[in-house]
């Protein structure tokens, strides 16, 4: 899978990237996107590659056209997505708390380990403290 991560605001929070085959990126947290890359993922922040202060829709078009995965905190992302008929891309939505980098990749690697990959790359997956929770897109009925 491959990462894509973007700087969390106090006023907004952003996606991160990660990865580990070419095809897969998440979008995270600076640290979380290193912590990614040191469990083999290839991971990116979204400050890395010049889109800190883009729109959701542009990070989402991005990420869509690169192969990637989503990861973010904020709801902003899947609320896009729910207006949309697109497939992808993936998008993986930490939900419940404050986690810290430590907690964050606890989470994602029980993520990794449960969902099969080309689920995730097409799917919201929801992870709070106690579950994982996975919705197939398009959201539109």
């Amino acid at each position: 899978m491959k990462p894509f991560v973007s700087r969390p605001s106090s006023l907004r929070k952003k996606p991160w990237t990660s990865g580990g085959e070419a095809s897969h990126r998440y979008a995270a947290p600076p640290q979380l996107a290193i912590a990614l890359v040191e469990m083999g993922h290839d991971a990116v922040h979204v400050t890395n590659i010049g889109l800190d202060g883009a729109s959701d829709e542009s990070i989402l078009e991005s990420a869509r056209s690169k192969g990637q995965i989503v990861i973010t905190a904020g709801l902003d992302y899947p609320r896009v997505m729910s207006h949309s008929k697109e497939t992808d891309p993936g998008i993986i939505l930490l939900r419940g708390g404050d986690f810290d980098d430590q907690e964050a990749t606890a989470r994602l690697t029980r993520v990794f380990a449960k969902v099969p990959e080309d689920r995730i790359r097409r799917s919201i997956v929801v992870v709070d403290r106690y579950r994982i929770r996975r919705r197939e897109l398009p959201l539109l009925g």
